[in-house]
């Protein structure tokens, strides 16, 4: 039996919705001015025809839209590239990333989520996340799992989807976490149809499948998900094994708003809606972003651009002055039209007491506050195609400066928790490896390894470099200096920092074996130079008597060479 009883799960998601409905009016203000074919925050579409899709109607200057656009894609290949892999496992302890067999099994690990992200809709779907955290500041993401009934025998990866902000709503944790999601589902009879069972559809709804006049007609469908309390007595289930759905941690309802019929019910393992934000509002659940803070600039620009049009219409085409008695008809202005004056010599155009240059200075200058609201100038490379190295590192250093925290959050808010959500779909599959003896209940945390991670981490590579690089010049005269270094733990951390595999680096025990075998080769070879020495001088000498002669002649001189006793 569930907590929440259908009334009052739309009941919560009223409330939700209620709110944010002063924030819902900047976000309706960035969806026309940014992302003017996001849809209307507003606007209920009950059919395809109530779409618009003439929604870029109120953008006069594109600066803001194009602006974004640029943001967004820079973010998604500076934190999650598609063509890079952009995270590792490994053990919170880190002497237990030492043990034999550990490090090769993280690697299997990172490799086999990596792929099962890859084989998604990851990248399309993140993408739409970026925008919206670009524009609205929030982005809510969900990840699903494609098992049917906790069936993995024919199991398809998992997907995930960016919910449009203006139909997803969620309830905040201690943490700032969801807590509880809403989703407002906007579906025709015949979608509801094809996504429940036929008994668990009211008779209304399958009339309007069945009829032509009202099959476009679309309904509220609200989806609940929300986590279910545990019974008095009731252990915590262990949600790294199949269990039936009913049983699971977080349940799941989908809710037909008009008459709080219950459609279809389920479970999840793990929270599966995640919602990260660029920043975070002080007071408040949801986030703020560069079009938040463009939006002045952004409204000034479209305003300024629309009254120039008007006024370039006058310049071009302006109005007319004439003395009454002057004509005999309108005049007409069509090409090849004949007029009938008394005199062109007071016929004059009204002046457009426009001043087009002090315009397009505003404009302009409104346009580059805007840009930097977007950090524009700091992802365009310059007009020459090549970049010096130092430029190179300026440029990485800005922006690790500028995106560093919002690429933290980003990385806290859902990639880490992504993570490791795919990590327990992927050992409920059978996916993952046993790891090595001992390790069983080693905590895992993740390393992200991005471009912008990978930047981040270029000072203490750099510091590395320097200190070892000093150690090195300082023993060409000090040559004891090189004991402060240890040149392993270096070369160990600069590959981590790297983000160099880990099947590369050998673990303490195989670098104690492959000296050991090196020094017992060096000392074979000494022996054998030696005993080669030994013959070709035993040679030379000549019989037992030359052996005698050389024996003596050796021991005077080691004698010689021992000085006198003190």
């Amino acid at each position: 039996m569930s907590k929440f009883t259908p009334a009052q799960l739309i009941a919560r998601y009223e409330a939700c919705r209620t709110s944010r409905r002063t924030i819902e009016g900047v976000w309706n203000d960035i969806t026309r001015l940014v992302f003017p074919y996001k849809g209307d925050m507003f606007n209920d579409y009950p059919d395809e025809q109530s779409i618009d899709w003439r929604e870029n109607r109120d953008v006069f200057d594109s600066t803001a839209v194009f602006a974004a656009a640029r943001l967004s894609a820079s973010i998604h290949g500076l934190i999650t590239n598609p063509f890079l892999r952009w995270f590792e496992a490994s053990f919170r302890d880190s002497k237990l990333n030492e043990v034999a067999g550990a490090r090769e099994w993280l690697e299997e690990v990172s490799e086999v989520i990596y792929q099962t992200l890859q084989d998604s809709n990851l990248n399309t779907e993140g993408g739409e996340m970026y925008q919206d955290l670009v524009g609205y500041g929030t982005s809510v993401l969900v990840e699903e799992d494609t098992a049917i009934d906790g069936d993995y025998d024919d199991w398809e990866g998992v997907k995930f989807q960016c919910i449009p902000i203006r139909e997803a709503f969620f309830e905040s944790d201690y943490e700032g976490g969801v807590a509880a999601f809403y989703r407002r589902n906007e579906w025709t009879a015949v979608q509801i149809m094809s996504k429940f069972m036929s008994e668990d559809v009211p008779e209304t709804i399958r009339e309007q499948a069945e009829s032509a006049e009202s099959v476009g007609n679309r309904h509220d469908v609200i989806l609940c998900v929300y986590v279910e309390n545990l019974e008095p007595g009731q252990e915590v289930p262990d949600v790294s094994r199949v269990m039936p759905a009913d049983r699971r941690p977080i349940q799941w309802r989908y809710i037909l708003q008009s008459d709080k019929t219950v459609l279809g019910t389920g479970g999840y393992y793990e929270m599966p809606a995640f919602a990260p934000r660029w920043r975070k509002m002080s007071g408040s659940q949801w986030g703020w972003s560069p079009a938040m803070i463009a939006l002045p600039d952004i409204k000034t620009v479209n305003a300024m651009a629309e009254q120039g049009l008007a006024a370039g219409e006058k310049a071009i085409d302006p109005a007319i002055f004439i003395p009454e008695m002057d004509i005999f008809s309108d005049l007409d202005f069509t090409a090849g039209a004949v007029n009938v004056v008394r005199s062109t010599e007071n016929i004059i155009a009204a002046p457009s007491g426009s001043d087009f240059q002090q315009e397009v200075a505003r404009i302009d200058r409104l346009r580059i506050s805007i840009m930097e609201a977007f950090h524009s100038n700091e992802l365009e490379l310059k007009e020459s195609p090549a970049m010096t190295a130092t430029e190179a590192m300026i440029r990485e250093d800005k922006m690790q400066r500028l995106l560093g925290p919002t690429a933290g959050r980003i990385n806290t808010d859902v990639w880490g928790p992504v993570i490791n959500r795919t990590f327990m779909i992927l050992t409920r599959a059978g996916k993952i490896a046993q790891p090595p003896a001992g390790l069983e209940n080693a905590e895992l945390d993740i390393a992200f390894l991005g471009p912008l991670s990978r930047a981040q981490s270029s000072d203490k590579i750099a510091a590395i470099d320097r200190v070892v690089e000093g150690a090195l010049m300082l023993a060409e005269t000090v040559p004891d200096n090189l004991d402060l270094i240890d040149f392993d733990e270096a070369t160990r951390e600069r590959a981590r920092l790297l983000a160099a595999p880990a099947t590369i680096i050998n673990d303490e025990d195989k670098v104690e074996q492959l000296r050991e075998t090196r020094a017992k080769a060096q000392e074979e070879a000494k022996q054998a130079a030696q005993m080669q020495q030994g013959s070709e001088m035993i040679k030379n000498v000549g019989g037992p008597e030359g052996v005698e002669q050389l024996t003596s002649q050796m021991q005077q001189a080691q004698g010689q060479g021992q000085g006198p006793q003190q």
